[in-house]
């Protein structure tokens, strides 16, 4: 894609972590039904540990043929934090309280539309004109929305799992861009986070075509 040095690491974030819980989330209970979210669940949790660990380093500009030290005081955050405790709670069967489970969920909405506020915000700051006639950003589109998810299809056919499985792993793999990759460019990394910004709004629309094809062609 003949990026510039400083764009490559803010790529790679783009193309590792989707949009699954904003956009995956609605439609895989609008598709498979509520019982199927639990899939999305799991699928989330080893998403954040990745996000709140990898997905710092590449923020920080690690990843890029430069050694640089694990930042233990990056990674003891509040989302590595949750996923762990998370994880216990599931594994151990822990019952929550409801006042605590509820509390938990209204917060958990509440960032939903907060977060889509900030990627607002920065997409308003964008010219909208470069961005749809931005050559990267529509071939980073092309690959991530149409190429990746096609080439998945026959790799996850065979696996031996269930068809319900086979479908949702498709449709979060032709998610866009997730708005988490901004928040995280702009609390680690170096960037202002517009190119990111810019690449949720753009995969966003695009998706609308994209992903019913995707699933036709799963």
């Amino acid at each position: 894609m003949k990026l510039d040095p400083e764009e490559v690491n803010c790529y790679r974030l783009m193309m590792i972590f989707p949009n699954l819980g904003f956009m995956g989330i609605p439609l895989v209970r609008s598709l498979y039904g509520e019982e199927s979210v639990i899939f999305v669940a799991f699928y989330i949790v080893g998403y954040n540990l990745l996000v709140y660990s990898y997905g710092i380093l590449l923020a920080m500009g690690a990843g890029d043929g430069e050694k640089k030290g694990l930042p233990v005081k990056k990674l003891c955050n509040i989302g590595m934090g949750a996923c762990i405790v998370a994880i216990l709670i599931f594994a151990l069967h822990i019952k929550v309280p409801e006042i605590a489970g509820s509390f938990i969920d209204s917060m958990g909405n509440a960032a939903v539309p907060l977060s889509m506020m900030t990627v607002g915000i920065m997409v308003a700051q964008s010219e909208l004109r470069a961005l749809v006639t931005d050559k990267k950003q529509l071939l980073f589109s092309f690959i991530s929305l149409l190429v990746i998810p096609a080439l998945s299809i026959p790799l996850l056919h065979l696996l031996p799992i269930d068809p319900v499985s086979y479908g949702i792993f498709i449709l979060l793999i032709a998610m866009p861009v997730g708005s988490v990759v901004m928040m995280v460019e702009k609390e680690y990394g170096t960037t202002d986070g517009r190119i990111s910004a810019g690449s949720i709004a753009l995969t966003s629309v695009i998706s609308v075509v994209t992903i019913p094809l995707v699933t036709m062609l799963a």
